[in-house]
């Protein structure tokens, strides 16, 4: 009787296995697809954004997780937040957005592929542009 049980959550073990390596495939794909068509989508006249932009609430806790997020992975805050404040980049994460919904992204996962576009912005910055970024945040303290 204790094999059977065993053997059973084994096999169940397996399929979440499966599961959860399948949904971290699909979201890489959905994200480098929204990378791909980012520089196009946000060239575009009529930008494509979000369907749920105009919900004030989604749109807070949008931002609030990709401010946190970024911040779980060392990046500035005053980075973060200057770069949702400027209209030109906000624009860009949420063209992102937008793209990672039409590939039939969660919101989660739009907050997770937005904040990881975050991070590369930052990374792509340099070490010296860090550490001005850092000693602002440092000064703000």
């Amino acid at each position: 009787m204790i094999f059977l049980g065993l053997l059973v959550l084994g096999f169940v073990g397996i399929f979440v296995f499966a599961f959860v390596k399948a949904k971290s495939r699909m979201h890489y794909a959905n994200t480098q697809h929204a990378r791909r068509n980012l520089i196009a989508a946000s060239e575009d006249q009529t930008p494509k954004l979000p369907t749920w932009i105009n919900n004030k609430d989604r749109m807070d806790e949008f931002l609030y997780a990709i401010v946190n997020l970024a911040r779980r992975k060392s990046v500035s805050r005053f980075f973060v937040e200057g770069a949702i404040r400027d209209p030109g980049t906000l624009r860009l994460l949420l063209t992102h957005a937008s793209l990672m919904e039409r590939q039939r992204s969660g919101f989660v996962a739009q907050q997770a592929a937005t904040a990881e576009l975050m991070i590369d912005l930052w990374d792509r910055l340099g070490q010296e542009k860090q550490q001005k970024f850092r000693a602002i945040d440092e000064q703000r303290r």
